[in-house]
């Protein structure tokens, strides 16, 4: 399993509280629930890529799109399905991105399903600022301009006395 190797790394790297994502082919299921077809799972794959997420404090980001990232191409008999391709991160990164947005895209010409990451933070806008000048009311297109009726004028004006 290709993940293990890589765990070393992970290992020494989560107590420097970076904010850290990893993002690609894990090349294993977290759960039975992520795959679909084929022979059964190994539980023994599974506990291995699990136990690095918790020695790590990773979090699996999540996601948008197909569920299944793989697929083995094959006809209807041997086809089967599988969620490899992910975002893990540690907390300080899901803290720094919490607005990042995951989405599996559809598979074109691999047997992966590329992985879209968008951490752009929308941008805050303030309120349209819209002022009133009093002086506004003298002009004689006023009603015409803001598409008012001067009945309804008069008629709201002598309700507020």
């Amino acid at each position: 399993m290709e993940l293990l190797g890589s765990g070393e790394y992970l290992n020494n790297s989560h107590s420097s509280f970076i904010p850290q994502s990893f993002i690609g082919d894990f090349n294993v299921i977290v759960s039975g629930q992520e795959k679909f077809g084929g022979l059964p799972f190994l539980d023994s794959n599974i506990s291995a890529i699990n136990d690095l997420i918790h020695q790590n404090h990773l979090l699996d980001v999540g996601f948008s799109g197909p569920a299944y990232t793989w697929s083995n191409g094959r006809a209807f008999q041997g086809l089967f399905w599988q969620h490899l391709d992910r975002v893990m991160a540690n907390p300080e990164w899901c803290i720094a991105f919490n607005c990042a947005d995951i989405l599996h895209l559809p598979r074109i010409s691999s047997d992966h399903a590329p992985i879209l990451l968008n951490t752009s933070i929308p941008i805050a806008r303030a309120p349209p600022n819209y002022k009133f000048e009093a002086y506004w009311i003298s002009h004689p297109e006023f009603l015409q301009k803001i598409g008012v009726e001067e009945e309804l004028v008069v008629l709201n004006i002598r309700s507020l006395s």
